[in-house]
């Protein structure tokens, strides 16, 4: 059988039960059918052997008539697209008329604003921010656990992201290293006491907070609101409302390792200036990833935040408040070649971060009106190639997609790399140590994305132990 992938939205018009075992197998249908790029689809769902199935045919995508075939590289056959006896998805070549595919333009876009792709922001650019002159302890770096799974990476925490970044970045630049946690009484487990000593000795300042889960509206269902990712992502919410001039977010399985302080400081000037500054790298599987992002915090906002989650839904079609997706995967650098569907976390923290700082939403405007001294910074998205590098293609669930960061092998700037997250040994900049550099020497490098557990709950450190 010729086949095609197919691009769609989600699967709410074969009008299914919505029960875990159906979306099981809707979700693996969608693994196939949400890829590049569009094409003309037959779905249809077949309850049992003994019942007559429901047909759903229509276009599939948000309409771009651009297709081609499955190639030999892609890794599966098209028979071997979805083959289960609950669910089947077949795909087939469209009418002639639409056999032509349009071509490519440039790299994959890395960068977007309001569903569009965009510019990527430059915060070393020349006067892309005003240069700030902080006192010490009105910058942190900030990192946050919230406690519903033991933190055994405190156990070792001389290996951790959090000591390095206080001893060789803070520390020497005046700049606070904050660690959020919930307080006793919401946390699932706790930090021993040795722990929080070694954090005190190490300058660590721990900030308790109330809540892990802020409280959603009754639109969000279910199933998204207790999603795994919910209360890791939403947690870092609190980084909102702290009281300071302006922060850097990382996650603590990151490893940042820039040529110098100037990189940092220019985010924190940005930041400051009233920015929120992310990425969206991260195997290029989300229009914004949330393991990185800066602005300048205030209690007001993380309470417009609050705000606007009470009031707000999600729909596995259209996203938040019926906005839409935000664009990820792409093939080139515009809009006719990327995803615009149901992408990583877009129940979690890459989708609500990207609706509340890159899209015009007017709940999000209510509720800012609504707190008295609450001001939106304005998103800008940096290159995930330089401030998140990653180069996963594979997430599990989802479909692989091209690695966007080739040019920075071809242009010899793997050492413009600020920081690292899942690097696959052999592929990019990490494809020999010439091209990586000191970094070949202090990343733990992974043999391979192919194996699921590379993305699990809490992951082992990207840097290696520093002796």
């Amino acid at each position: 059988m010729e086949g095609w992938r197919c691009k769609t939205r989600m699967f709410s018009a074969l009008h299914l039960p919505d029960e875990m075992e159906f979306l099981e197998k809707m979700q693996k249908a969608a693994l196939w059918c949400s890829y590049h790029p569009s094409c003309y689809g037959v779905q249809f769902y077949n309850a049992g052997m003994e019942e007559d199935p429901m047909y759903c045919l229509k276009w599939c995508g948000e309409p771009q008539w651009c297709l081609a075939p499955i190639l030999e590289n892609d890794g599966v056959k098209a028979e071997e697209l979805v083959q289960d006896n609950l669910f089947y998805l077949l795909v087939k070549p469209p009418h002639g008329s639409y056999t032509t595919a349009r071509p490519l333009h440039g790299l994959p876009a890395r960068c977007s604003y309001a569903g569009r792709v965009s510019p990527c922001f430059d915060p070393l650019a020349r006067e892309a921010c005003k240069a700030h002159e902080f006192r010490p302890g009105e910058r942190a770096f900030v990192f946050a656990d919230d406690l519903q799974r033991s933190p055994e990476w405190m156990d070792n925490l001389e290996e951790s992201s959090l000591l390095h970044v206080q001893r060789t970045w803070a520390e020497p630049n005046g700049v606070d290293v904050v660690l959020i946690i919930p307080a006793k009484d919401v946390a699932r487990h706790q930090i021993s006491g040795t722990q929080r000593w070694a954090l005190k000795q190490m300058g660590v300042k721990v900030h308790e907070v109330s809540w892990v889960r802020p409280q959603l509206n009754a639109g969000i269902p279910h199933w998204a609101a207790t999603s795994w990712c919910v209360d890791r992502d939403f947690f870092k919410l609190h980084a909102l409302g702290l009281e300071y001039k302006a922060i850097i977010f990382y996650d603590s399985d990151l490893y940042v390792n820039p040529t110098s302080f100037d990189p940092l400081s220019a985010v924190f000037n940005c930041a400051y200036q009233g920015y929120f500054l992310a990425s969206a790298l991260h195997g290029g599987f989300e229009p914004l990833a949330v393991g990185f992002f800066a602005l300048r915090p205030a209690p007001a906002l993380l309470r417009a935040a609050q705000r606007f989650l009470r009031n707000a839904t999600y729909d596995e079609e259209r996203s938040w408040n019926q906005l839409g997706f935000g664009p990820w995967g792409c093939l080139d650098s515009t809009d006719d070649w990327c995803l615009r569907s149901v992408h990583v976390g877009a129940e979690c923290g890459q989708g609500l971060f990207y609706n509340l700082f890159y899209r015009a939403d007017a709940k999000f405007w209510s509720a800012l009106e609504a707190e008295a001294a609450s001001v939106r910074p304005l998103g800008v998205m940096l290159d995930g190639c330089i401030w998140l590098y990653e180069n996963a293609i594979r997430v599990p669930g989802f479909p692989e997609v091209i690695n966007p960061c080739l040019d920075l092998v071809s242009q010899n700037r793997c050492s413009e790399i600020v920081v690292y997250h899942k690097v696959i040994q052999g592929r990019g900049c990490a494809a020999s140590p010439e091209l990586l550099g000191e970094a070949w020497t202090k990343l733990r490098l992974h043999p391979s994305d192919a194996n699921d557990s590379l993305y699990t709950f809490f992951t082992s450190p990207t840097m290696k132990p520093e002796l």
